[in-house]
């Protein structure tokens, strides 16, 4: 038997065009991350996460290899593998109930001519079986777990309480418990309650109380079987050995059924020796029967002449049954034995005519009327001439239809309809139902576009261009949680500043913005979410955002690729944005492109006039004083601010939870927006940490030098707008500010001034400074570059900046002049960046071992291309 605590994941889920796949954080996981591929897996991570007696899981966790009935070798992942704390051990494959259905169907009725599709699907019970036997053999059980079987009450009970449980409420529990009538309150009644005792808002009081509903430190009796109500009773936990939860090796050993055996062979199931448990080995059918048994028995040692009037009330209150049932099943249990006592389920209903034979002639009439140009004529024609049964006459066309009904699933009917192409829109989630968001804060989506306006420059009110928009958008409300509109490319910056500023409150954002929006204008939607789904770029796929998801307990969760219905809130935002631009006739507006093409004399960006700052304003208003105030998508819901009103005083059916608060306290936010830069590690040196040719350091970081030694890497944390920026993590995790060393800090400094360097702009002028020169500058070749530089500052000063890329670089360094980090962070690395001056070479002790310098101490001004220069 393997090591338990070394099973890792063997298997990565790659992007696909089927099924949301993410990462759902975890303690239970081994590295604290379990990826999934689609939401039943994800799902069912929640019941896992949740459970107590849950020690660990795997997501992907072996690769079983086997051969099929020709020979030749296969390779099967289970989903999950899960360890219990009593020892048992399970492999896991979960599928929705369509997939299984259909698998098992094609199973018990297997015809001669199948599709490459069909072939896979009952190549399913092959790999089955396989695992079963593979896990009989190391000690594991096998199961299967459909949908009906992982989404029950208890998980969706789970998911409404999941992001109270990450609040900090454990101050609260104590006192609570003296709350609670003791016969049980209700849910609203004790949140109510919450609130007056402990002088809260009724969210945050539902939220207390949903953190001690996860946690066990109440009980709920219904928790397994009913959906959490206004009038769901909640009662006091009297003693802390008392279990809140119902183990989950039960309940999942509860509902797995008959229909799950995948072989006829006897089951050979080895229990762990480790711990001496004894498993339900009885199936469903017979623990029925054995029920029975225990209510004939009863039955019968009562005699006959003392089953009175009130006897039999109250046997049926006892025990659930009737007087006559049970006295049924006694005689049938004498005349018959067991077998009397065996359900008659599958004998209900009229027989069927039709043999296997008739059967099969029936269905490939089927298969020929879901061609695409199909019809019931053509296939009844198709089963008249195959028709050749010795017993049963020819059905007539309304049997054919009946058959055509029962067999052929929703999807089938809705492509025969539709086609396959229109039939996505039919068959894949849709605005309304997709969401699984029932709390504000809950799912955010996240997009970015090209925002179809085009901006000027400052100077000459020209056109540079269009700028891009990231969003993120509410699902439960329909409120816009946070933007973020640049020049800049859409890029994992955007994206994690648009996430913290989702979270952080927003009184600052109002604050830079009150001259337009209107006094009584609130943004009150602010807090961790549970989930957020993106899409399948590379601003979304970044390390950073993994880690920042990692480190809030976030799930990031991605849409299947080149399905944009899948994200459709904020894809309608988009349209709707994009509609009200062309309503209020913005100068410079971008139409479509089949527009364009037809008007060929239409040039929208001649028109241009408003700057980036300008457009930033006008969105904001738009977003708060229209989008947020009036529903644009008419379809009787109330508007996102009332929505969100109605959430946060209580005016829902049941109050809903608040969500996890944002952090507060300065140096908390400064903490998180240091998180939304790069981040990479360096190693430490007498010179401190180098990138591309620049050194930083300062007093504390040499410290450290001293105090570690050379060798030691360190985490990096860099603004990419601007290169001046950068933290050093020190070895408690603590950033220390570092501003830029000897070398090349003054040149810098005299050829930019205070203007920001863009990280990819530095990247470029070193790759043309260096091109050519594969062991060091020398003083000649950098005389010869100043001097060109000084010859293409004469060149633009005639030209005046009227080229458009000039004019978009001027207007990208003073958006990031603005949106500098540095000037947000407020706590976190105090000492000042000094680029005016150049750091003196005593202060830095230098090493025994001089290295190769690209550039001699004496240089003062490096050389750019002026291209670059402002």
């Amino acid at each position: 038997m393997p090591n338990n605590d070394e099973i890792l994941a063997v298997r990565n889920i790659p992007p696909k065009e089927r099924g949301n796949r993410g990462y759902f954080p975890s303690n239970k996981v081994e590295n604290r991350i379990a990826e999934y591929e689609s939401q039943i897996e994800r799902d069912f991570y929640l019941l896992l996460d949740h459970a107590p007696d849950v020690e660990t899981f795997q997501h992907q966790p072996f690769k079983i290899s086997f051969k099929d009935k020709n020979g030749k070798s296969h390779s099967y992942t289970p989903d999950c593998y899960v360890r219990f704390d009593n020892g048992i051990e399970l492999l896991v494959e979960i599928k929705d109930n369509e997939t299984f259905h259909k698998i098992m169907r094609l199973v018990e009725n297997p015809s001669k001519e199948l599709s490459k599709e069909e072939k896979q699907l009952i190549f399913n019970k092959e790999k089955w079986e396989s695992a079963k036997i593979w896990a009989e053999q190391k000690g594991y059980y096998f199961v299967i777990l459909t949908e009906s079987e992982v989404r029950t009450p208890r998980m969706l009970n789970i998911w409404f309480s999941f992001g109270a449980s990450k609040a900090k409420n454990g101050k609260y529990m104590k006192p609570l418990q003296k709350l609670i009538d003791q016969e049980g309150t209700t849910f609203n009644e004790l949140c109510q309650i919450i609130s007056k005792f402990f002088k809260v808002a009724i969210g945050k009081a539902s939220q207390i109380l949903c953190y001690a509903i996860y946690y066990g430190y109440v009980f709920v009796d219904t928790f397994n079987t009913k959906l959490l109500s206004e009038k769901t009773i909640i009662r006091k936990k009297y003693s802390k050995y008392d279990i809140p939860f119902q183990p989950l090796w039960q309940v999942i050993d509860s509902k797995i059924d008959e229909k799950f055996e995948i072989t006829d062979k006897p089951s050979t199931k080895r229990i762990n020796l480790k711990r001496n448990i004894k498993l339900k080995k009885t199936s469903r059918i017979d623990s029925i029967i054995e029920e029975k048994l225990e209510i004939i028995s009863i039955f019968n040692d009562q005699p006959s002449y003392k089953r009175e009037k009130v006897w039999r009330e109250n046997f049926k209150k006892r025990y659930g049954v009737s007087y006559i049932t049970a006295y049924r099943w006694t005689k049938n249990f004498e005349d018959y034995g067991l077998e009397g006592l065996k359900s008659k389920q599958h004998k209900k209903g009229r027989k069927s005519p039709y043999d296997q034979q008739a059967l099969d002639f029936l269905e490939k009439a089927r298969k020929e009327w879901l061609k695409p140009n199909g019809t019931i004529n053509s296939a009844y024609e198709i089963l008249e001439d195959i028709w050749k049964h010795p017993t049963i006459k020819l059905p007539g066309i309304s049997m054919l239809k009946k058959f055509i009904y029962r067999h052929s699933t929703y999807s089938d009917r809705i492509i025969k309809r539709y086609g396959k192409t229109r039939s996505k829109t039919w068959l894949t989630p849709s605005l309304k139902r997709f969401s699984g968001a029932i709390m504000p804060m809950q799912v955010l989506q996240f997009d970015n576009t090209s925002f179809d306006v085009f901006i000027a420059d400052k100077r000459f009110r020209k056109s540079i261009g269009t700028p891009n928009l990231t969003a993120a958008i509410d699902c439960y409300t329909r409120m816009i949680t946070g933007f973020e509109l640049s020049i800049n490319p859409s890029s994992k910056l955007s994206v994690l500043e648009t996430l913290a500023q989702s979270i952080l409150v927003k009184d600052d954002y109002l604050k830079n913005y009150e001259k337009i929006v209107n006094k009584d204008t609130t943004w009150d939607i602010h807090g961790f979410p549970v989930l957020i789904l993106v899409d399948n770029g590379m601003d979304y796929r970044a390390i950073d955002l993994k880690q920042f998801c990692l480190k809030y307990n976030i799930i990031l969760e991605f849409a299947p690729i080149k399905k944009p219905r899948y994200k459709a809130i904020i894809e309608t935002w988009f349209k709707t944005l994009t509609k009200s631009l062309k309503n209020e006739k913005i100068p410079g507006y971008r139409p479509q492109l089949k527009e364009r093409i037809d008007n060929p004399d239409l040039k929208p960006e001649e028109y241009a006039v408003l700057t980036i700052q300008e457009i930033n304003k006008l969105l904001f208003s738009w977003i708060l004083d229209t989008y947020h105030i009036r529903n644009q998508y008419h379809d009787k819901v109330p508007a996102p601010q009332i929505k969100l009103e109605n959430a946060q005083f209580g005016y829902t059916s049941i109050f809903l939870p608040m969500p996890r608060e944002p952090p507060i306290n300065e140096e908390e936010i400064d903490y998180m927006l240091l998180d939304c830069l790069n981040h990479f590690t360096r190693i430490l040196t007498n010179d401190g940490v180098q990138w591309e040719y620049l050194f930083y350091n300062n007093d504390e970081l040499a410290n450290i030098y001293h105090r570690i030694g050379d060798g030691k890497r360190f985490t990096i944390i860099q603004d990419k707008r601007d290169i001046r920026n950068l933290w050093v993590e020190d070895e408690n995790g603590k950033p220390i500010e570092v501003g830029l060393g000897r070398g090349w800090a003054s040149a810098i400094a005299e050829i930019y001034g205070t203007y920001p360097i863009h990280a990819s702009v530095w990247i470029k002028e070193i790759q043309s400074l260096t091109q050519g020169n594969r062991e060091r500058i020398t003083p000649f070749q950098f005389r010869m570059r100043k001097a060109r530089h000084k010859r293409m500052e004469i060149y633009n000063q005639a030209s005046k900046m009227k080229k458009k890329r000039q004019r978009r670089e001027k207007e990208r360094i003073d958006e990031n002049d603005i949106k500098k980090t540095r000037k947000k962070v407020k706590t976190i690395g105090k000492q000042k960046i000094e680029t005016k001056t150049k750091t003196k070479t005593s202060e830095i002790k230098q090493s025994p071992k001089k290295k190769k310098r690209l550039l001699s101490d004496d240089v003062e001004v490096l050389p750019f291309d002026e291209k670059r220069r402002v």
